[in-house]
């Protein structure tokens, strides 16, 4: 269970990410798990961390850009590339870069009660 809040100048506390942070905090994972996954497969120490910068936009509410900077120890510089290049194929970054289809469908949780006439 992860404990969602909202940010602290909303509600006067800061007991967990707010749902943007959230979803940002999946992406910085996902970039994560594929760097360290690569550089498993050549054998190289696995050492990866990444920070995530991001900002919103009021109208539409929105994230207007997020930044990825992803540190690797160790990593010889003629990898770079072909690592940048598994990066930009993350399941995550390239939903984002091609827009998915989205929809919402509104259900109700509480069996309606039926009313019978008298």
């Amino acid at each position: 269970m992860i404990h969602i809040d909202q940010p602290p100048d909303v509600l006067d506390h800061d007991t967990g990410p707010t749902p943007v942070e959230l979803f940002v905090a999946g992406v910085a994972a996902d970039l994560a798990q594929h760097a360290r996954r690569y550089l498993n497969r050549l054998g190289l120490p696995a050492c990866v961390s990444v920070t995530a910068h991001y900002r919103t936009e009021l109208q539409p509410a929105r994230l207007g850009g997020i930044e990825m900077e992803v540190a690797v120890t160790d990593l010889p510089l003629g990898l770079r590339a072909s690592l940048l290049n598994v990066l930009e194929r993350c399941t995550l970054y390239e939903t984002l870069r091609l827009q998915p289809d989205l929809s919402i469908k509104l259900t109700s949780t509480t069996p309606h009660m039926a009313t019978e006439k008298t």
